[in-house]
């Protein structure tokens, strides 16, 4: 797990918050247009998230 990863899971379970992860893997990354790809991938994360609450 990265360095961010690892502080940001220590302060969720510190504060008692839940802490959540998802992996956009380089393969899945396009040739053009990544910002766009990049969002699409952090809105699908943020909705999963959200069927869990």
């Amino acid at each position: 797990m990265k360095r961010n990863n690892f502080f940001i899971k220590n302060y969720c379970a510190k504060h008692n918050l839940t802490f959540e992860l998802s992996i956009w893997d380089k393969q899945q990354h396009p040739k053009a247009g990544i910002e766009a790809a990049g969002r699409k991938f952090r809105y699908e994360f943020f909705r999963n998230v959200m069927k869990k609450i």
